[in-house]
């Protein structure tokens, strides 16, 4: 996670998912650069000196059918907006932004973003983008990963396995 991840989600300092999903440890030598990020999520609670894994795993929560949802609405262009706004409602307490509807992309790209804030970790936002299509999944993504003659290519590095298998083989430029 890099600085414009963190900024992105905790613009908000209402959202009360990314206190209990993460913990920034910087530097303290100046310019108070970041080293490392530390995920409190599924961490499970202390008692006294030992460690109790309780909640280490996720689970299809009322927020995943909300959102799904509004997938759903969002594609036969009705309106998501309940949806996305009960989920702020319960993540930002009465001080919400509501959400208004607006164009299926409008829409679509709400719903992402709270996939991203609430599922961090989850592995969730990955299939909402591409459920949501090929253009969100471009659009949601570094360039860097992709490839530079068309962006409908991954560059992906080949194993040592493959290398060794198949001395014509060279591995991806990059990796």
């Amino acid at each position: 996670m890099n600085q414009t991840m963190i900024s992105r989600l905790t613009a908000l300092p209402a959202d009360q998912r990314i206190d209990k999903t993460f913990r920034v440890m910087y530097s303290n030598a100046s310019p108070f650069a970041i080293r490392g990020i530390f995920l409190t999520k599924y961490i499970g609670t202390t008692a006294g000196t030992s460690q109790i894994f309780n909640n280490d795993y996720p689970i299809y929560r009322y927020a995943d059918v909300l959102l799904l949802l509004a997938e759903a609405k969002a594609k036969l262009a009705e309106d998501p907006s309940a949806e996305i706004n009960a989920i702020r409602l319960r993540a930002n307490g009465a001080g919400y932004t509501p959400y208004v509807t607006g164009s299926i992309t409008a829409n679509m790209n709400a719903i992402l973003e709270e996939y991203l804030k609430e599922f961090i970790a989850e592995g969730k936002r990955w299939w909402a983008l591409r459920r949501a299509g090929d253009s969100y999944v471009y659009a949601n993504l570094s360039p860097t990963y992709f490839s530079p003659a068309s962006t409908a290519k991954f560059l992906l590095p080949l194993s040592q396995a493959m290398l060794t298998a198949d001395p014509l083989l060279t591995q991806t430029t990059g990796y």
